[in-house]
């Protein structure tokens, strides 16, 4: 199972879209994950006044972001390529109809952006994707971003019906 670095206590009516488990189902096997690859926090950033701006205007926030880069903090190798995920909260509220479209769509581009190949020059830019969700409507976006040079692509993620979650869940 992949080991969590921190988690962050959240406060009453807060939850986590996603849980240490059900994130070393779909990446585990995966090579190049930190020692400790998995953060959880309450939100993505530092300031708690940008989700709020976001959350007001209606705009998508990350609630997963996975990076890819090379070196990084808490790795022995700085030329060895790396990996690790955030994971961020959402209102208890919203959290069951997030994991819908979480598990297994979201994840499963997670797993595919991930195990695709890049050039190594990207590495150096600091690639991810993120999982992104706008509290309104409940929609699930999927982000992905070959370097912080480049302006990032998003998707919105269809929630899988109840037979494709069943076979996935099978399969």
């Amino acid at each position: 199972m992949l080991v969590t670095h921190v988690k962050k206590r959240l406060p009453r009516g807060w939850s986590y879209p996603i849980g240490a488990q059900e994130l070393s189902q779909y990446l585990e096997d995966i090579p190049g994950a930190k020692e400790k690859p998995l953060w959880f926090g309450d939100r993505d950033g530092w300031f708690h006044s940008q989700l709020d701006a976001l959350r007001r205007e209606d705009h998508p926030y990350a609630i997963l972001r996975l990076s890819l880069q090379r070196g990084g903090y808490f790795v022995k190798d700085q030329t060895a390529v790396h990996w690790e995920v955030n994971i961020y909260a959402v209102p208890s509220g919203l959290r069951a109809a997030v994991s819908r479209s979480l598990l297994p769509a979201a994840m499963e581009m997670v797993r595919m952006w991930l195990a695709a190949s890049r050039p190594d020059t990207v590495l150096d830019g600091g690639a991810y994707c993120s999982v992104l969700v706008r509290e309104s409507d409940a929609l699930v976006y999927f982000e992905r971003c070959a370097s912080k040079f480049e302006d990032p692509i998003r998707e919105e993620i269809e929630a899988p019906s109840n037979n494709k979650m069943q076979q996935t869940r099978r399969g």
